[in-house]
């Protein structure tokens, strides 16, 4: 072993204070300035194991795999038995859903430091991906006997609570993981998200309320927070939520979706449309955003524009059957009834329950005098939503002129 000199222990120190810099760096997403004071840590210190390490993390942040998993089984190469490097290797094959593998790497970690409750952690993780829900809570549970302070644990279990339907206990364990650390935002978004299925709004408030006091830039948070005044039909506090969503995360294209739906649902159509543009603006490959713009120049009866909008949004999800029916309904007022027939066949297809379109099927076969498949489109219409007057209108006038007709044959008959 060399002799530790100071001139060694400067250059040890400067590695260090760069590993540390660009340790900030990569906590701020500054993903190239990180990359560049690792890079210089290294050049320092080539046998520091834990600046590979970081290259890994930097490129695993930025879903380059292959680089990622380069570096981490470089430091193997170099030192087999680094627990933490089996560790950041199972998370990258975590992230590209290799479950297995990812599996192997945890297992290999845990048997070099079988009291790393992170690899515990990630392995019920990998297990919970795969439906083996049991494995994942035993490992969540002995993360705990290592670690009983882990709140994060008490998340994992409550999630697979909540996946299972057991929403008492999964609100049991997310309390449990909050009287540990009250501060952990993620255990306040999942106990709002269960109190929602509950239907317990104000706790579901409070709940997300609660998460982004403590992480303001949390913007999930802050959408389901939105949902919540949405559904209460709270608007102002909705777009507020929504809003505040925006400003922690700009390019999140279902917060600006949702902001829309809040303007049309209170007839603002002109910051509705605004929004729904914002998403496209992020994603311009985004169906819903295109069906939802197109349903609000619908309802302003602004056809070219509707038109525009839905036939965008079935060309990036054919199976969007309210865009088929509404494509149908301009069709059918422009006289253009043999395509309005095609989009109304295609939305009975995409969702069979969508009684607007059966009657509106009935109705282009009646004006073609097919009559018995006008009657069954009618009778269709009626399985759909059996309140629906004008099916049961136009079915009940179809059996009129069957019984007339009817008559009338059997008069001539016996004259």
């Amino acid at each position: 072993m060399g002799k530790w000199t100071p001139k060694l222990k400067i250059t040890h120190d400067k590695a260090v204070a760069h590993l540390k810099l660009g340790n900030a760096f990569l906590q701020q997403q500054q993903y190239a300035e990180a990359l560049a004071e690792f890079q210089k840590a290294l050049v320092l210190h080539p046998k520091l194991l834990s600046i590979r390490l970081r290259f890994g993390d930097v490129y695993l942040e930025q879903q380059q795999y292959a680089e990622a998993m380069a570096e981490y089984q470089e430091v193997l190469r170099i030192d087999p038995q680094m627990a933490v490097a089996h560790l950041r290797l199972g998370n990258a094959y975590l992230e590209q859903e290799q479950y297995e593998e990812a599996i192997a790497a945890y297992q290999r970690a845990l048997r070099l430091n079988p009291q790393l409750s992170m690899a515990q952690l990630k392995l019920g993780k990998a297990y919970f991906e795969q439906q083996h829900y049991d494995e994942a809570v035993a490992q969540y549970r002995a993360a705990l006997r290592f670690a009983p302070n882990l709140a994060l644990a008490h998340v994992m279990i409550g999630n697979v609570h909540v996946t299972q339907g057991k929403h008492a206990e999964a609100i049991a364990e997310y309390q449990a993981a909050l009287r540990l650390n009250v501060k952990l935002a993620l255990a306040h978004l999942n106990l709002g998200d269960v109190y929602v299925e509950r239907k317990q709004y104000e706790e579901a408030v409070a709940a997300y309320r609660a998460a982004v006091d403590i992480d303001p830039d949390m913007a999930r948070a802050h959408v389901k927070l939105g949902d919540v005044y949405a559904e209460q039909k709270r608007y102002a506090e909705a777009v507020a939520a929504y809003q505040a969503a925006l400003r922690a995360k700009p390019d999140m294209a279902r917060a600006h979706v949702k902001l829309g739906d809040v303007y049309a649902q209170q007839k603002q159509y002109g910051e509705a449309a605004a929004a729904y543009q914002a998403a496209l603006a992020v994603n311009s490959k985004l169906a819903l955003a295109h069906l939802k713009l197109g349903d609000l120049y619908f309802e302003q009866r602004l056809m070219v524009e509707a038109m525009t909008a839905f036939q965008a949004a079935v060309r990036r999800n054919p199976k969007l059957a309210r865009a088929h029916l509404r494509l149908g309904e301009i069709y059918r007022e422009q006289g253009q009834q043999a395509d309005a027939m095609a989009e109304y066949e295609a939305a009975v297809l995409l969702n069979p329950e969508m009684a607007v379109a059966h009657l509106r099927l009935g109705d282009l076969y009646a004006a073609q005098e097919r009559f018995p498949e006008a009657r069954a489109a009618y009778g269709k219409a009626l399985e759909a939503d059996p309140n629906l007057v004008e099916g049961q209108q136009r079915l009940a006038a179809m059996l009129r002129v069957d019984r007339t007709e009817s008559g009338e044959g059997g008069s001539a008959g016996r004259r």
